[in-house]
């Protein structure tokens, strides 16, 4: 069973990568942060702000196509495409 964490916006401590576009986060941004679980596996999703936008666009848009997720630099930073 997929679940997730309710997403929180976070201020970068370090540098992290976004799950989205793959570009650095740098320390001192703000970005938005959650966990997924899916039948054993754990992972957290860490997006910039534009990403978090841009995939809630692209599902609201196709949530039939974001159903498979995603995999970090499918996707241009701030992009649906």
């Amino acid at each position: 069973m997929f679940e997730t964490t309710t997403p929180e916006t976070h201020i970068a401590s370090k540098r992290f990568f976004c799950s989205w576009c793959a570009e650095p986060i740098e320390p001192g941004t703000s970005y938005v942060k959650w966990r997924c679980f899916d039948v054993g596996d754990a992972n957290t999703c860490r997006l910039h702000e534009e990403c978090r936008a841009a995939m809630d666009k692209a599902y609201a848009e196709d949530p039939w196509g974001m159903t498979e997720g995603f995999a970090p630099g499918d996707h241009k930073r701030g992009k649906t495409e």
